[in-house]
């Protein structure tokens, strides 16, 4: 059964309350119901770091650190999460990278599945040093000043990144199977 940690109040935002929701299913499903731990999958959810809403500029952390507390209250129940919410709002070269980054810290914190759409993810290893760091600045709201947010430096950073890859594909004389592959 899958679980969203959504209660009367609505979708849980901060970690604390992602295990609360989780508790009170917890206790239906398995206290009530008699489902098994294992046959739970909870979903902490994710809300969009890319929006430039103050109030969702900790949400990558808010959702990892959710996935932390579920799993080491129930160590036997599963995790799932749907990846690419974290990127909504930003360009569709830069949600790869975060999405792919994303998924790594999520897999770390105890993720157990997740919703992705494969072509949308790329191997961590396949991701420079540079960009890891710009995407981790903007999911764990790092090196946050006066003058400019992770987003905002993330959003500069990558400023060119989507046309270039629009233009090498505009301009490439590709096969069919070429361009399945891609």
């Amino acid at each position: 059964v899958v679980a969203l940690t959504i209660d009367e109040t609505g979708m849980a935002m901060t970690a604390d309350d992602k295990l609360k929701v989780a508790e009170k299913i917890y206790q239906r499903a398995v206290g009530q119901h008699g489902l098994r731990p294992q046959d739970l999958l909870f979903d902490p959810l994710t809300f969009t770091i890319g929006s430039g809403d103050a109030t969702l500029f900790d949400a990558g952390i808010q959702t990892l650190d959710g996935i932390r507390k579920i799993k080491q209250q129930w160590p036997e129940v599963s995790t799932v999460l749907g990846v690419s919410n974290i990127s909504f709002g930003l360009q569709p070269a830069v949600r790869k990278l975060i999405n792919s980054v994303f998924l790594h810290e999520a897999v770390e914190a105890g993720l157990d599945a997740a919703i992705v759409d494969a072509a949308k993810i790329m191997p961590l290893a396949q991701i420079s040093e540079e960009d890891r760091n710009f995407c981790l600045d903007l999911i764990y709201d790092r090196d946050r000043d006066e003058d400019q947010s992770p987003l905002m430096r993330l959003i500069e950073h990558f400023a060119d990144h989507g046309q270039e890859e629009e233009q090498e594909q505009e301009g490439a004389d590709t096969t069919p199977e070429e361009e399945i592959r891609q």
